[in-house]
């Protein structure tokens, strides 16, 4: 039974860092604006971003060739807390482009929208991208895709934390 229990609070507290250490999300919301230049669909991504940064890490929302063009650059600022750049995407490697946020300092403030227009060179409304996170090594440490606010935010992780934890509960339970 002292097996039992102690798989059990070890299978909890697995569970309760995976909550912990709470992944970045990157909420979106697309603003169709006037359009300039006839021919070309000018739009706006409002960015809401959560998650713990550390100075000089951030996060890059990536910008597909064929989809995009045109990126602001550079890009409004946000707060003294981060700095902004834009990388244009180029058809001809095919390479995406990125918006990229870089944190000044430590636990940065996430209050304020970070925000980009572009050139949409598709059909319809402009969807979710991919986003990659990077520490202060510049190394990627996560990555996934923008989702719009009210989005469910998966958590495949927890999931498997949890089968494990009932799988060795059960195993446990068969010994004694």
């Amino acid at each position: 039974m002292k097996r039992l229990l102690a798989g059990a609070a070890f299978c909890a507290a697995c569970l309760a860092a995976g909550g912990a250490g709470a992944a970045a999300t990157i909420q979106f919301t697309p603003v169709d604006l006037p359009d300039v230049t006839p021919g070309f669909d000018l739009w706006q991504y409002e960015y809401s971003v959560s998650g713990n940064f550390v100075a000089f890490g951030g996060f890059n929302v990536l910008f597909s060739p064929t989809l995009y063009a045109q990126l602001e650059n550079p890009p409004p600022a946000i707060n003294a807390d981060w700095f902004a750049s834009t990388l244009e995407p180029d058809p001809g490697l095919p390479a995406d482009g990125l918006y990229s946020a870089t944190a000044l300092i430590g636990s940065p403030s996430l209050a304020d929208k970070f925000i980009v227009s572009f050139v949409w060179l598709g059909n319809g409304t402009p969807g979710a991208q991919p986003f990659e996170v990077f520490d202060d090594s510049f190394n990627i440490t996560e990555s996934g895709r923008t989702r719009t606010p009210g989005q469910p935010v998966p958590e495949p992780g927890t999931l498997g934390l949890l089968a494990g934890a009932l799988l060795l509960a059960r195993r446990l339970s068969a010994k004694l």
